[in-house]
């Protein structure tokens, strides 16, 4: 399954596309600004560093990123010891971020600001029933979803 979340219209793309355009419109009215049009593409890795989603398959965690599509994790289900999810202090309206953690290795903490509540429960669950113990540090996340028995 694939944990997703609206990856077209969620608030950093929104966000991003407004700025971007305040930046061309101001390029084109000044166009001897070259260090504007270096400000588009710093933009973009920003955004791309929060743009990751989820997807379980029958033996995998696969993490993705939807902005650069060669960035992609993957976690076999047997070898992953937990999955943490934790506070992410802005820009996603549930503000968390995951980290996978295998035996003695640590992944990086992957944003996903494209994910809803109802999304973070899909994977929560999933991730559950999967037999993956699964801590939630995130508030919001806590309060509206709980933690899945173990």
């Amino acid at each position: 399954m694939i944990y997703a979340g609206n990856r077209v219209s969620n608030k950093n793309n929104l966000a991003m596309g407004m700025v971007t355009l305040f930046i061309l419109v101001i390029f084109i009215l000044n166009s001897k600004s070259i260090f504007l049009l270096i400000i588009i593409p710093t933009l973009f890795f920003i955004n791309a560093i929060e743009a990751y989603y989820f997807e379980i398959t029958e033996d995998e965690l696969i993490i993705k990123n939807y902005m650069l599509p060669f960035l992609k994790k993957r976690y076999k289900l047997s070898k992953i010891t937990q999955v943490q999810f934790l506070e992410m202090n802005y820009r996603s309206p549930t503000k968390a971020q995951v980290k996978v953690i295998q035996q003695d290795k640590q992944s990086m903490r992957f944003k996903a600001t494209s994910l809803s509540i109802p999304d973070w429960k899909l994977l929560v669950n999933d991730l559950h029933e999967k037999k993956i113990q699964v801590v939630i540090e995130v508030y919001s996340l806590k309060e509206t979803i709980g933690i899945p028995e173990q």
